[in-house]
């Protein structure tokens, strides 16, 4: 059986699984795999490019939510601000002055049953 090799990268630039072309081409999957792996790479390397791409035109013409999300793919941004902490001391070793200034500030109003008076 001949595959129509234009049609199937078509197909796999649509971004259709390998099962799904098979289906439409009239064959087996494993002879895609087997005998046009390359083609159908091709095609999804070039439907990749080509979204990557108008994502980019949306960034560039001011989509916000596009520039955030290109800015963490390509640029490692995050919303997430991570600190790290390290112990040197297990918490019951601690003296109460290191814990206090772990905690931070304490607001007295926070104290439990001061509030509502």
């Amino acid at each position: 059986m001949q595959i129509d090799v234009a049609l199937l990268k078509k197909l796999a630039r649509l971004g259709l699984t390998t099962a799904e072309m098979a289906a439409i081409l009239e064959c087996s999957k494993d002879t895609l795999e087997r005998r046009h792996m390359k083609v159908i790479e091709d095609g999804r390397q070039h439907r990749n490019a080509s979204l990557k791409r108008r994502q980019y035109e949306l960034a560039i013409a001011g989509n916000a939510t596009m520039l955030i999300w290109l800015g963490k793919q390509f640029l490692g941004q995050s919303d997430k601000h991570q600190s790290e902490v390290k112990m040197t001391k297990r918490l019951e070793d601690m003296t109460d002055e290191e814990l206090e200034q772990m905690a931070g500030p304490y607001d007295a109003t926070q104290k439990e049953g001061s509030r509502g008076k």
